[in-house]
């Protein structure tokens, strides 16, 4: 006596129909709404990342505002152009200001152009601005 047999040709329609029935998913109102729901957490998660980034700038500003205040009264106390200046921070990055003057003297010598620099790393109106000389003209 022989044994049945499965009728693969039955199971493939199965599957098929199987398949047919979760490609028809897609349909569903809450499937389509996952996808908007998907696309706002993505949305929500880039704003996070810049909310983050500005956080970390304030954070960076805030810091540089409390290390000037210190370093300026330091600044205030020299007496004698050779006397050695605390550098200050630029307020965007809280780091050392590139070529800031290492005494009273230095300030002297330094031209339009490094004075822009480091008024421009401490937020302030460059000698451009103050003199109302325009580049663009």
């Amino acid at each position: 006596m022989a044994l049945p047999q499965p009728d693969f040709h039955a199971i493939a329609g199965n599957f098929k129909s199987v398949g047919d029935q979760f490609r028809l998913c897609a349909n569903l109102p809450t499937y389509q709404g996952g996808q908007q729901v998907l696309d706002a957490l993505h949305g929500i998660a880039r704003q996070l990342q810049e909310v983050n980034q500005r956080l970390a700038g304030l954070e960076a500003r805030s810091s540089a505002v409390d290390s000037n205040s210190m370093e300026g009264m330091t600044n205030k106390t020299v007496t004698k152009p050779d006397q050695q200046l605390e550098p200050l921070h630029a307020l965007g990055t809280n780091e050392g200001i590139r070529d800031f003057p290492g005494t009273v003297e230095d300030i002297g010598t330094m031209g339009d152009t490094a004075l822009d620099h480091i008024s421009q790393e401490l937020g302030q109106p460059t000698v451009d601005n103050l003199t109302g000389k325009n580049d663009d003209v």
